[in-house]
């Protein structure tokens, strides 16, 4: 935790309850999430979970924020928000699976199986290169899953590994099999495959926001690909926060005001030196990279609309190393 505070100039004693310089600050609590006048939450004698569309908009961004291997927490943050009427006689546990289960079958954007477009394979070689050798097994499939919108740490597996008889698939296979061959697909976006992790901070944060709900107010990308072309890739979960350990760092804050061209200027720019650094192109110029992202004000438009900040005590169990 003290790596994520300290990445953005935080100082951990302002967040400690009973320190002396502690100022103070709007803190989100567990009662202050509660919405009055919403109809409650009801699940029947018999389990079914019946849910409005604010109940399963507020569901979808709680699990944004903290995942979706949580459904503790997720379901008490859910019922802190809503009044409830809870029949159904079993174990908490049994009522956390049932809200997983409604999550799953009915809103849940990572059940759809649509086919993979050949830029996903490129995002996922990009990842599999950084984190390949400190990362094994299913940790590894579910960090790179994590920056994959729509796309589950199985399905970016079984993607990856499988084998094909087409030499231009980008998989790991025809990487081993085409490895002085730079021409290839699955070699060449592997050799030249560059990630950075990118944090952008809203100009329009407050000062009177508790810090733990600033660090939520953050909207976290890896950058990543190649002399060709790059590509945004956000982490999912805007509570559980992304380490992104031996990554290079970058920072932009968002100004509304200014226009969407500046930050595409600043995230070519940044990557082509970042590549020159990393003596993977040694002459570039940022202007010859494309840019595969939405603009800047979309972005932000978009993580303010699904955004649940869950409550500092919450947020700092969550995210205990």
């Amino acid at each position: 935790m003290e790596e994520f505070l300290e990445a953005a100039n935080i100082d951990f004693r302002n967040i400690t309850p009973n320190s002396d310089n502690q100022p103070s600050k709007m803190v989100v609590t567990l009662a202050s999430l509660k919405q009055s006048g919403e109809d409650p939450i009801k699940i029947d004698i018999s389990g079914k979970v019946f849910f409005n569309s604010e109940h399963d908009s507020t569901l979808k961004k709680i699990v944004k924020a903290v995942g979706k291997n949580r459904w503790e927490d997720t379901t008490q943050l859910l019922l802190a928000v809503f009044d409830h009427e809870i029949d159904f006689d079993a174990e908490d546990v049994e009522i956390f699976k049932r809200v997983a289960g409604y999550y799953r079958q009915n809103l849940d954007p990572d059940q759809s199986v649509g086919n993979f477009e050949e830029d996903e394979d490129r995002c996922i070689m990009f990842l599999y290169k950084s984190w390949h050798k400190t990362m094994q097994g299913d940790n590894l499939w579910n960090h790179i899953a994590r920056h994959m919108k729509g796309r589950t740490a199985p399905q970016v597996k079984n993607r990856f590994l499988r084998i094909t008889q087409n030499p231009n698939d980008i998989t790991l296979d025809n990487m081993k099999n085409y490895p002085d061959d730079p021409t290839n697909p699955a070699t060449y976006n592997y050799n030249n495959a560059h990630v950075f992790s990118l944090t952008i901070f809203p100009k329009s944060s407050t000062t009177t926001m508790d810090i733990t709900t600033k660090l939520q107010h953050e909207v976290r990308f890896l950058v990543a690909g190649t002399p060709r072309e790059i590509f945004l890739l956000p982490c999912k979960y805007t509570a559980v926060r992304c380490t992104h350990m031996g990554m290079e760092q970058n920072k932009f804050t968002y100004d509304p005001e200014r226009t969407a061209d500046q930050f595409m200027t600043y995230v070519k720019l940044t990557f082509a030196n970042s590549l020159k650094k990393a003596k993977i192109a040694d002459d570039i110029h940022y202007s010859d990279i494309s840019y595969y992202g939405e603009g800047i004000h979309t972005i932000m438009t978009i993580a303010e609309d699904e955004r649940f900040v869950v409550p500092k005590e919450e947020f700092m169990r969550l995210n205990r190393r």
